[in-house]
């Protein structure tokens, strides 16, 4: 079974936007070292792995809360105590609004006991392990039910920025996302590049109807590599969607850094470019190739 290698024994917070995020980061990981809010905002985010039990307490209770506004059955969240601090093949990450928790999600790695989604979709998750790849399931993907619009999209951005450093520092480069979704969120999920690869089917877990939609990896690094290197210049170019996430996600100078740290490599020196997952440098493709505008409400699937 394979495990979340650094992330998963990651104990740090991990700053995304704010006046704190340029102090988290060491001398040498940094280009551009400045206090520096992301996109006018007027809090900060940050992310962390879920490890006490008042962590794991503070997700149960932002997913129960989520969840019970789209009429989901919860009673398995009760199932999973036991196995959410011991279990190898999952991680909770939450993301905090000036410290307070906002928003998370858990990830599922394959492994002899498979992936939550082969219950309703075995086919599809067959079809993708037949090609070779690693399968990463998203879930419990929830969020405050926020009234400032601007707060919302900073927690969204920050679980973006989570699943994108969490797969990154797998350090596969044949993976596959999947993630079942709510039927009317279907649309958002589109706009930021999943497919839907399954009919419409009952999640046993919540005792609702879901989706199944998946992304390969590799394309959804590409599409950010159009649009994050750049941060606030030239968003025109991506789809709205896209904007708000790059918006209020951390700087791209830090994210070598910070993966660095996560993977548990010395930080690299200040000249040195992000790295992909082979370890070349990553540099931004010519514009455009991002997908088409889509609806930017921050949605909560299981």
């Amino acid at each position: 079974m394979r495990q979340a290698n650094g992330l998963h024994s990651w104990t740090g917070r991990i700053s995304i936007i704010g006046s704190t995020a340029a102090h988290a980061l060491a001398q040498g990981e940094r280009r551009n070292l400045r206090p520096r809010l992301s996109g006018g905002a007027s809090c900060a985010s940050s992310l962390t792995v879920a490890r006490t039990e008042e962590e794991f307490r503070q997700a149960e209770h932002l997913v129960l809360s989520a969840y019970a506004g789209l009429g989901y059955d919860t009673q398995f969240l009760v199932s999973q105590h036991g196995d959410r601090r011991t279990d190898p093949s999952r991680l909770t990450i939450l993301s905090s609004l000036d410290c307070q928790p906002a928003g998370t999600f858990t990830v599922f790695l394959d492994g002899p006991h498979g992936v939550q989604a082969d219950l309703a979709y075995p086919e599809a998750i067959d079809a993708i392990r037949s090609t070779g790849q690693s399968i990463v399931e998203l879930g419990q993907f929830a969020t405050l039910p926020f009234d400032n619009f601007q707060s919302s999209q900073i927690v969204i951005s920050a679980l973006h920025n989570g699943v994108y450093l969490l797969c990154a520092s797998l350090k596969q480069k044949r993976t596959t996302i999947v993630f079942e979704v709510n039927p009317h969120h279907v649309k958002y999920w589109r706009s930021l590049g999943w497919r839907v690869v399954g009919p419409p089917r009952r999640c046993d877990r919540v005792n609702a109807p879901g989706v199944l939609m998946v992304v390969d990896f590799a394309d959804y690094t590409q599409t950010l590599l159009q649009c994050w290197p750049l941060h606030a210049r030239h968003q025109e170019m991506a789809g709205r969607a896209w904007q708000r996430v790059i918006r209020y996600s951390m700087l791209w100078e830090d994210v070598d850094g910070v993966l660095a740290r996560i993977r548990g490599h010395a930080p690299t020196h200040a000249g040195d470019m992000p790295r992909d997952l082979s370890g070349e440098p990553l540099r931004s493709p010519p514009f455009p190739a991002i997908p088409a505008a889509g609806p930017t409400r921050p949605v909560q699937s299981g």
